[in-house]
């Protein structure tokens, strides 16, 4: 019918009741026919016009990028770069994170398009992971990754021995873009429902990541010999490495060296020389590529590099002589200028082996002692106070956007695969100090390559988009009451995020502007670093851990020993393709893995522990919910009013406010509450939570007067069972009656007479 109907409207525009005499042969067909004609005009495929007739719905459609959310519901953006498009969660057409999608614009809201996914361009999908559900005998998939809908799988590829709960791996048989319905069958199990390492196997899977290197890669790579090139000897000097106390690799280190002029100082940043033992053309590039970054998972790192090359032959190790890349640069002593810098390889030895957090407590013990010896302690005194000028010159000069986002981390053990504890990640001086000199040799580096005309790989980020900047200005005017300007100009964003240090919904604002900020990229064409305010920039202090820096050290070397660059600009433009499509299934695998775990952690919590009593701050206020944010462990939940016992609670969506209707309770976007963390919602991604309303009670300014009490209607009573057994007896009775005939004609009502109508 519904073919049919599209087929008529293609060759005129009909009234409804045009089209039913049409449509409808029988007698039954007139339900249907309404059901169907809702239908189409839900879908957009038909649009009524002035008068009343239907046509066709004259559709716009676009090719871009999808990018789904936790809630199902997703964003396209085009390729011709115009407006971002909204898909709802029942019309994402099965297609999944990343795809090129084909979408149809099928309504303009208020917030801008709406579209619905009719067909995937690029497929990216062929196999799911996740967890196996049986609903009435059938079994379904239910995937780790966002946004895509439960997987049916086929009956018969369901071995007896998987319980419902365990980690599975299906192959793909069909995806239907307009039902949204996708089906698979199972090909692989991975492990128990309980088991972390299972979890974590699954989550592997399912974002291709590249598991850690085979015993025969590891011992192929522990024949590699160096490289040869002309080096400086530098195994004399005062060398340091600063790190995280749980560091796995050192891939830089620093130095302070005399200067004749006094005015100026001289700081060596020393990066693990990787090159050396990986050139363009080693056999490794290919599953480098692969990997292109270090993934960092709760309790499992994989490696880019074989953990021989990592651990043992480029990590720069205390007291061992290592081939090192060096950026000398010489800066003015009082402004932070950098008057002259120089670049080689060099071979190094590291003196000393700290870490961020004693080097911070020597700091704050104003450098009382040596607990290092005098010489390291002085070149760490001078480190610490030389990097607070460049970083005010930074803040001068270039303008960075002082956001800070505290992390949260899952501190897991690597062995037992049990979570011991939750960690916040907090930036401290100490750690700043070591990025501001990485930031100097990277921006050195950068400006090396383009003074040359070499093709280099480039980091850039662009300004926030508009769109998404002036939905952020009306959400914080509404739900903070604060007006942060237009923060795709810098020094509006700058005195928007310095405004709200301190302020108690600074976690939950900073990750609202973040969200806002595009995502950061690598390219063979220079750009803008929005959040750094650089014009030319590059990678190049991570060898070790990401490919971007790897290529850059390669491209040098090869412009060192051979004259030429090794890389053209067309092929760097396709390994920085490959870089970010890597870059962004890795943040998303961590976030999975990060987000999962949190909520294992707290199910893991016996009743009455102190940790599921946490505060909370309220982030956005909907007609049904209301959105808090929890800073502990860096997550968010969601209340839902029908939820809460203790009032009936209207919302005002405009200002951000909740009112109890009895006891007149008020609060607004903003506010912190205490609240009991009752379990996990793992499909969700949150954590389930109840308002404890007795102590967490709201500021005195958003009290509302108590609404006056409505006299109670007299309730029901639930009809029980007598009632029923009663009603069936008599109903029996009744039957038997009329079958013997002796049932009485039932009593007419009188009809009310009709009023008279009233003379005009």
């Amino acid at each position: 019918m519904k073919a049919e109907i599209l087929q008529i409207l293609s060759k005129e525009s009909l009234k409804k009741s045009q089209l039913r005499r049409r449509i409808c042969k029988a007698k039954g067909d007139q339900e249907h026919f309404n059901r169907v004609l809702t239908e189409l005009k839900r879908e957009g495929a038909i649009k009524k016009e002035f008068g009343g007739k239907f046509s066709l719905q004259e559709l716009e459609t676009k090719t871009g990028i999808l990018s789904l959310s936790v809630g199902g519901y997703g964003f396209v953006n085009p390729e011709d770069k115009s407006t971002t498009i909204f898909i709802p969660p029942d019309k994402t057409g099965a297609a999944v994170n990343g795809e090129t999608v084909e979408v149809c614009i099928t309504e303009q809201s208020k917030k801008g398009p709406v579209g619905k996914i009719i067909n995937i361009l690029e497929s990216k999908l062929d196999s799911l992971s996740g967890q196996l559900q049986i609903r009435r005998g059938q079994p379904w998939l239910i995937p780790l990754r966002t946004g895509i809908p439960a997987v049916e799988l086929s009956v018969e590829s369901v071995p007896n021995d998987i319980k419902e709960g365990d980690w599975i791996r299906a192959k793909l048989v069909s995806r239907n873009t307009q039902t949204g319905k996708i089906t698979a069958s199972l090909s692989q199990s991975l492990g128990n429902a309980d088991d972390l390492t299972a979890e974590i196997d699954a989550i592997i899977d399912e974002f291709d990541l590249q598991s850690e290197y085979s015993d025969e890669a590891e011992e192929a790579a522990s024949r590699i010999r160096p490289r040869k090139i002309a080096r400086r000897d530098l195994t004399k000097e005062l060398i340091t490495t600063i790190d995280p106390r749980d560091a796995k690799d050192f891939d830089d280190a620093l130095s302070v060296h005399p200067v004749k002029n006094k005015k100026h100082i001289c700081i060596g940043i020393h990066i693990a020389d990787v090159a050396a033992y990986i050139g363009p053309r080693s056999k490794l590039m290919t599953a480098i590529k692969k990997r292109a970054f270090t993934a960092y998972l709760p309790g499992r790192m994989l490696p880019m590099l074989p953990k021989v090359l990592v651990s043992k032959r480029c990590s720069l190790i205390e007291n061992e002589v290592k081939p090192a890349h060096t950026v000398m640069i010489t800066f003015d002593k009082e402004s932070g200028e950098v008057i002259d810098f120089e670049r080689f390889h060099s071979t190094i030895k590291v003196r000393k082996r700290l870490n961020y957090q004693e080097v911070q407590e020597y700091a704050d013990a104003n450098f009382k002692g040596e607990p290092w010896g005098k010489e390291v302690c002085k070149d760490v005194k001078t480190l610490y106070e030389f990097s607070h000028t460049l970083r005010k010159r930074r803040e001068e000069i270039e303008q960075f956007i002082p956001l800070e986002a505290p992390d949260v981390r899952v501190m897991c053990d690597p062995v037992s695969m049990t979570i011991s504890s939750l960690k916040t990640d907090s930036p401290s001086e100490s750690k700043q100090m070591v990025e501001e000199f990485m930031l100097a040799a990277n921006t050195a580096v950068a400006q090396e390559l383009t003074s040359k005309a070499a093709p280099g790989l480039f980091r850039i980020h662009p300004e926030p988009d508009e769109e998404q900047a002036a939905s952020f200005m009306v959400d914080a005017n509404t739900f903070y009451g604060i007006s942060p300007g237009d923060i795709t100009l810098r020094p509006n964003a700058i005195r928007f995020l310095n405004s709200i240090k301190g302020h108690p919904s600074a976690p939950a604002i900073s990750m609202d502007f973040l969200r806002t900020m595009q995502r950061a990229s690598y390219s063979s064409m220079k750009g803008l670093h929005f959040g750094l305010g650089k014009n030319l920039y590059s990678h190049f202090t991570s060898p070790i851990r990401r490919l971007a820096d790897l290529l850059v050290h390669q491209q040098l070397w090869n412009m060192e020993d051979k004259g030429t660059p090794v890389y053209t600009k067309d092929r760097l433009d396709d390994l920085a393709e490959v870089i970010n499509n890597r870059e962004a299934v890795t943040d998303e695998a961590y976030r999975t893995t990060v987000n999962r775990f949190k909520l294992h952690y707290v199910e893991a919590l016996e009743a009455g522990d102190s940790e599921l009593q946490c505060e909370a701050l309220i982030t956005r206020v909907s007609a049904k919910k209301m959105r808090l944010y929890i800073p502990h462990y860096g997550m968010y939940a969601n209340v839902n009013f029908r939820d809460l016992d203790s009032d009936f609670f209207d919302a005002d969506v405009e200002k951000g406010l909740v009112v109890g209707r009895r006891t007149g309770t008020t609060w607004s976007c903003g506010d912190i509450l205490e609240v009991q963390i009752l379990g996990a919602d793992f499909k969700m991604r949150e954590f389930v939570v109840q308002p404890i309303i007795g102590n967490g009670k709201p500021s005195q300014e958003h009290k509302a007067s108590p609404s006056p009490k409505r006299p109670k209607k007299k309730s029901k009573e639930a009809p029980t069972e007598k009632f029923f057994e009663e009603l069936l007896r008599q109903k029996k009775a009744q039957a038997k009656a009329k079958k013997d005939g002796k049932v009485e004609a039932p009593i007419k009502k009188k009809k009310r007479p009709k009023r008279s109508k009233k003379k005009k």
